[in-house]
């Protein structure tokens, strides 16, 4: 059952894909705009709540609808190149851990927001990039006609920013993204990115459908990706019938971070869990201070006590 869906959804993102590419060939070059001002002017003015009104570029960019999103996924494709790249995050302002080059633009905000060619110069691509995704922040379910190509250009742009930005676009967009951004999350390297917590908080009851990735995480996935997975776990309370187990068995995991992020996920189930007190108690003498802190706590809230 489970490989028929699959095959289904694979036609369908095929699909997909050829009827967006033949509309993105088209428009692509199409910058359409609203009231006399160009979509990557409202882009502008939605991103930077201090440069404009942006409840005004949301409703711009909602009335473009899906005229804008040929180019909008266009601009999430944007690649600086290595050099620029490295330029832009090794050359930090004195004093801060901010790039140069966004101090600068913080400084002179005013007269960047008044020089259209200024901003061009100053941000380059990346600057639009960034503010496509948030379009789709904007846009939600409107922009649905976009999820093959976003999982398309997601695909194949490995773990670069253009596939990180891809992803966020999918989270915006909302629960009928689910099959494009679970389909990643198997196949692709974007799995900590999807599973995080403040993506799938997108989702509301509709993340519950990520719960066995995040559960396969937690048993048998990298650290980090672990940890991640069991934090998420924990937040959304996803299917605590299969997710208690798997966090009691992360609490035996020899990484400290792992071991931390289970203790909080099983407390955020409270009652729930209360098969976890023996595995928590014996954390308590566990090597890391923190972790025996953190289990001492997870007791007293699973048992409904206040912490002392």
């Amino acid at each position: 059952m489970e490989s028929r869906k699959r095959k289904r959804w694979l036609i369908a993102l095929t699909v997909g894909v050829f009827a967006f590419g033949i509309w993105f060939f088209f428009l692509r070059n199409t910058e359409p705009s609203y009231e006399g001002k160009r979509l990557s002017e409202w882009l502008v003015q939605y991103g930077q709540p201090s440069w404009g009104d942006s409840e005004k570029a949301k409703e711009a960019i909602q009335a473009i609808g899906t005229n804008g999103l040929p180019i909008l996924v266009s601009w999430i494709a944007y690649d600086p190149g290595s050099w620029r790249r490295k330029l832009w995050m090794t050359t930090y302002a004195p004093g801060t851990q901010r790039p140069r080059l966004w101090t600068v633009a913080n400084k002179y905000q005013g007269l960047i927001q008044r020089s259209p060619t200024l901003r061009q110069l100053v941000f380059g691509g990346v600057e639009r990039a960034f503010a496509s995704q948030q379009a789709f922040e904007a846009l939600g379910p409107m922009a649905a006609p976009a999820i093959p190509w976003l999982h398309e250009l997601a695909s194949r742009s490995g773990n670069s920013d253009a596939s990180r930005r891809a992803v966020n676009a999918l989270v915006y967009i909302g629960p009928t993204a689910i099959p494009a951004l679970t389909n990643l999350v198997a196949t692709t390297g974007l799995a900590g990115d999807i599973l995080h917590r403040n993506s799938l908080e997108h989702f509301g009851a509709q993340a519950a459908e990520f719960a066995p990735f995040l559960i396969e995480q937690v048993r048998h996935g990298e650290l980090r990706l672990a940890s991640v997975s069991a934090d998420s776990l924990g937040a959304l309370r996803l299917d605590p019938v299969q997710a208690i187990p798997a966090l009691i068995e992360a609490t035996s995991s020899p990484d400290t971070k792992v071991r931390r992020a289970a203790v909080h996920a099983l407390s955020e189930f409270e009652a729930e869990a209360i098969s976890a007190i023996p595995a928590l108690q014996r954390l308590r003498s566990d090597s890391n201070v923190t972790v025996r802190a953190d289990a001492a706590r997870a007791i007293e809230k699973i048992k409904g006590k206040p912490p002392e």
